[in-house]
Parts: C-alpha cells; structure tokens; sequence
C-alpha cells in the first residue's frame, strides 16, 4: 500500500503544536517533497465505499422500508466487518480497523449536556446531536432486521457501535471529486474511505489536494514543496459553517472565522402546525421551509435578521383567514401581529446577547475545549447587527 525505503511519507505521532486538530496521528514528509510530486495514491481496489458492502447485505438494506439513509446503513454494515475480520478471513479490513480511533470523546455526538449547551442558545448542538442520535438508534434498528446478523455468532452491531460508526464517517470519509480537488461539491461523484489517506489532518492552506484518475484511483498532489519532517494535510469541507463543522469534525480550525460561514441560528417555536395540507403548513411551505413545530434558521452578521423568521412570526399571530389570504397573495397584516412579531424577536435576541455577555464575564470554558468562547464572539456580533434592525422595526410600527 505505502511502498519501502522510497516512500515519501510516514505515519507518526503529533502534539498539538504541530497539528491544528490537536490529534495524537497524521502523516509526516519523511524526505523532502517537490512541487507536483504525487505523494500518495489510493486503488479502487482499496478505497472503502458503499460497494466494498457484501452484495446479501447492500441487497437486504435496499430493501428495508423507512427513513434511513441507505448509504450510512452500508457503510456502517462495512465497518462492523472491518472489526471482525482477522488477518487471515480479510488482511486488508483487518489491518485498516487497527488504524481507526478508538476514542471520539472529542465529537459533539459524545458530549454530555452541559457541554453541549454551553455552546450557548445560538448554537444548536444539542439539538443537531440528538437529531443524530435518533438517527443512530434507527440505523441500529434496521441493521438489526438482517438475517445476515440473526446468528449468535454474528449478532447485530451495538448502539454504541453504530455511534462510532457514524462518528468515523462524519469525520474520516472522503468526497472523490472529477479532476483536481476544490470543485463544487456537486462534483462529488464517489464518497469513500481511503486507508491512510484518511490519517490526513486540515488545514486551510493544506499542503496536498486529491485528484481522481479515470480508473477511479485517488491520488495526493503536493500543491508546494514540503520540507522533511513538515506534516502533510488537506483541506476538510469548508462548504459550511462554523457550527456543522465542530459537529463533524470536533474541533475548531484556526482562522475558521475568515473561512467558514461565521452562521449562528435562531429558533421559531410554532407549537401544532396541524399537517401536510392545512393552511399552516402550506403557508410555512411556501417560505421554502421544511415544516415544523421547532425551526431553526441561520443568521450572519451581514444578514442578521433572516426574513423568514420575520414571515414565520407573522403567520403565527395570524388568524385562520389571513393565513388563507396569504397563500393566495393578499397579505393583511395588523399592527398588533406586526408588534407581537418584533416584540418577540427583540425578546429573543436580548436573551441570547444577555446568555453570552454573562458566559462571557464569566468565561466558563465548557468540556468541550477551548472552542466556546470563538463561538460566543460570533453569536455576539450577530446579535449586535440584529438588535440594531429590530430597533428600527418597532420604531415604524403605530402605537410604538
């Protein structure tokens, strides 16, 4: 896989002066590396995807009913192989087991409560990660209707298990783009786990970038000269923000705020939304929102006050009958939904400024290390901008 004496990489031990994820692993240059030289390439045959799950398996997964996202529940069914394989049943799955964490007490997805609020209420961790650990539980669920696991000698996998299934991919699993790396992510063609290639830590100026060659092997690209003994990195996904990211990957990059959408998020809480096909639910539709009885919109500095928690708050002090106007067109607001609509919001964000003004007084750094308080600094600017157009809101509305 990795070659002799010749080979220009080794795996090794960091601290945390040297890898900006603060892990125990990465790859190292062990000779100097020149510009355009290939430093690592991965086979087809050796990529771990979604096909690598045996063909009984993937075919009863295909056809379980539900929710579930069939390609977590094959790649998690590959990953329970992978650890019961033994070097004589499956050298390769045998051998890439052993390079995988044991521990992701570092992931959000293990974080007790308190760490996790401590986020504060503009981040919604807590409930991003019990979203995900529904999702687990289902997962669990399902691969335990297999006949393949109905044996006592091979039983489904754990919760737990799956939990650290999900861990491993949220944080390990690789988008194989057409061509060089750094494309719209709807380029992404192959998603797949790449032995050693997946020890590969971030950075924003990232010393390698994939590329796929027409048989489908993946190969690293120095996009520089790299120096012996200089840690070689990629870049992680930087399509999202802030928050999304501490989620998959457990960790907060340096210079984070310059390259991931600095976004925190508001929630709107609209009680029963009764169904598909009732007023509601088809005006909250026609916003282009999923609907729900909890809402969470995004929120950036630049644009603080998303427009359509506005509209929500508005369809929620409405009557039956202006709800029904406004799904066909004719919106009739009244002063009194006008003022509950901003009082409300003004509500909320004094709230929120109050939560991390006191956190940050306080400077209560959660168990989740020290990313907190670079979260808190963005929720406050957001709050700043957003209390400033609130203000001018109200001011217009007659009787305020």
């Amino acid at each position: 896989l990795v070659g002799g004496e010749a080979c220009p990489l080794r795996v090794t031990t960091l601290d945390s002066s040297v890898s900006e994820a603060k892990v125990e692993r990465g790859l190292v240059a062990s000779k100097q590396i020149l510009s355009g030289e290939t430093v690592l390439s991965v086979a087809t045959g050796l990529q771990i995807g979604e096909d690598s799950c045996k063909p009984e398996i993937a075919g009863a997964i295909d056809k379980l009913d539900g929710d579930d996202d069939k390609f977590v529940l094959k790649m998690v069914s590959v990953l329970y192989d992978c650890s019961r394989a033994t070097q004589s049943s499956s050298p390769l799955k045998a051998a890439y087991f052993k390079t995988l964490p044991v521990d992701f007490s570092h992931m959000p997805l293990n974080f007790d409560t308190t760490s996790l609020e401590s986020f504060g209420p503009s981040f919604p961790l807590a409930k991003m990660v019990e979203t995900m650990r529904a999702q687990a539980e289902s997962a669990q669920s399902q691969l335990a209707k297999l006949p393949s696991y109905a044996s006592v000698s091979c039983p489904p996998p754990t919760l737990d298990f799956v939990l650290w299934s999900i861990c491993c991919l949220n944080s390990r699993l690789m988008g194989l783009r057409s061509g060089e790396t750094d494309g719209p992510s709807e380029a992404v063609h192959r998603r797949c786990l790449l032995p050693f290639a997946d020890v590969l830590n971030h950075s924003f100026e990232p010393s390698l970038a994939h590329e796929v060659a027409p048989d489908g092997t993946a190969s690293f690209r120095a996009l520089r000269d790299i120096r012996q003994g200089e840690e070689l990195t990629v870049k992680y996904r930087s399509d999202e923000d802030v928050c999304s990211f501490l989620l998959h990957y457990g960790f907060y990059p340096r210079r984070a705020d310059s390259v991931l959408a600095p976004r925190v998020y508001f929630r709107v809480q609209l009680g029963d939304v009764a169904g598909p096909g009732s007023v509601l639910w088809s005006a909250i539709e026609s916003l282009g929102v999923a609907p729900s009885a909890d809402i969470a919109l995004p929120a950036t500095a630049a644009q603080p006050l998303p427009a359509t928690w506005i509209w929500l708050l508005r369809l929620k002090g409405m009557s039956e009958e202006q709800r029904a106007s406004f799904l066909q067109g004719r919106v009739e607001l009244s002063a009194a939904v006008e003022s509950a609509a901003w009082e409300t919001i003004k509500t909320t964000l004094t709230e929120h400024r109050d939560w991390y003004a006191s956190a940050a007084t306080a400077n209560e750094d959660p168990s989740g290390a020290d990313m907190a308080p670079s979260l808190w600094k963005i929720a406050r600017e957001v709050h700043r901008a957003a209390l400033e157009v609130t203000a001018a809101a109200l001011a217009q509305i007659p009787g305020n």
